[in-house]
């Protein structure tokens, strides 16, 4: 039998030979990497003027029953009959658009919200018989719909880990997802707008608390927190950091039943006339201290039923996850003064009494 022959050289010589040889047919092959300055400079095109554009991405992240869903039908609203968008006096580019929401019914839920916001209905789009829940083909079956519809202007997804199925703490599974649907917007020039849920980790750095993972708002080109503003009624609508250089100031809104033309009633967002400064950060950060104020006085109330020791009533609500501080404000804003019993030094001692309003706690029953 013959030795097998290999056509790889195994001289020094020869290997210098072949590296110049593939140098030679890269140098002549065309370079997949252009000169800046071919190509023409584009200005950012919007679908709400300095806030939301198009041709790409923008997240709307918040927390649950905070007003997501109903900020996405005052847009709707704005869009299909060209009004002006909040504190703005540039008017919305007429246009339809398309809602894909798995969360509320269409018939029962969404129209009449829908409708409530002034939307004209005959200009928006929903899913009749489901959708993909792959990614790649989620991708395409939209972009077919986006060519049947006509003269779409936005494309709302709400939420977005409901939709398709992906892994939502993955970070490149995220980033795929969001970058095909900014090729999408940039195809058809329109606006996508996703909305994800906050997690609950509990930390007060907005970018970090949209759903799972960090890339939802780090790989859109825009972006925005909902949160409720404490024990005002107001929820606020504020800008998160992003890459293209936008820092409008936010927005307050209140959420109110209005009455629709065949009697029924429906939630809307009402929007305020004067922007608001506070950032996503001391908004997300204001809206954790509210909560736990709100949870630290409802503690007292039923656990401070009777005269306690204050070292004690500390040590509870340590137990139950409250922080000194926190007992301290809630004491306060239940207009509880300590009182010092048994006199001063070691068997003195200072006392909670009972708020005013104060509500036992019921011994449960088996």
């Amino acid at each position: 039998m013959g030795k097998t022959q290999y056509s790889w050289p195994h001289h020094r010589r020869d290997r210098s030979a072949v590296h110049r040889n593939s140098h030679k047919r890269a140098t002549k092959s065309k370079s997949n990497l252009l000169p800046l300055s071919k190509l023409p400079q584009q200005k950012m095109s919007w679908l709400w003027h300095r806030r939301i554009p198009t041709g790409t991405v923008t997240v709307i992240e918040g927390q649950q029953k905070c007003g997501k869903s109903l900020i996405g039908c005052s847009i709707a609203a704005t869009v299909t009959r060209g009004g002006l968008f909040p504190c703005s006096n540039h008017a919305a580019q007429r246009g339809r658009v398309i809602i894909i929401n798995p969360e509320d019914d269409p018939a029962t839920v969404l129209s009449p919200r829908l409708a409530a916001a002034g939307s004209d209905l005959n200009r928006i789009a929903v899913p009749k018989d489901g959708w993909p829940s792959d990614t790649s083909l989620f991708i395409k079956w939209l972009e077919e719909e986006i060519k049947r519809v006509k003269r779409v202007r936005v494309v709302i997804l709400d939420p977005m880990t409901g939709i398709v199925s992906i892994n939502r703490n993955n970070a490149d599974q995220v980033r795929a997802m969001l970058t095909a649907l900014s090729g999408v917007a940039a195809r058809h020039d329109i606006a996508v707008v996703v909305v994800v849920h906050l997690n609950k980790s509990g930390g007060t750095q907005a970018l970090m608390r949209a759903s799972g993972s960090f890339e939802w708002t780090a790989a859109s080109r825009a972006g925005y927190l909902v949160v409720a503003e404490g024990r005002t009624g107001r929820h606020l609508f504020v800008p998160l950091p992003n890459n293209i250089g936008l820092n409008p100031k936010g927005l307050a809104f209140r959420v109110k039943h209005k009455k629709l033309k065949d009697g029924g009633r429906a939630l809307a967002v009402v929007w305020e006339d004067t922007p608001v400064t506070t950032s996503a950060d001391d908004a997300l950060a204001r809206n954790r201290h509210s909560a736990t104020t709100a949870e630290a006085i409802e503690f007292l109330r039923q656990t401070v039923h009777r005269p306690i020791n204050a070292k004690k009533i500390i040590r509870l609500g340590r137990d139950a996850g409250f922080s000194p501080k926190e007992l301290r404000t809630a004491r306060e804003r239940l207009g509880i003064k300590p009182k010092r019993v048994g006199g001063v030094g070691a068997k003195g001692k200072w006392m909670w009494p009972p708020a005013a309003d104060a509500k036992p706690k019921q011994p449960s029953r088996s």
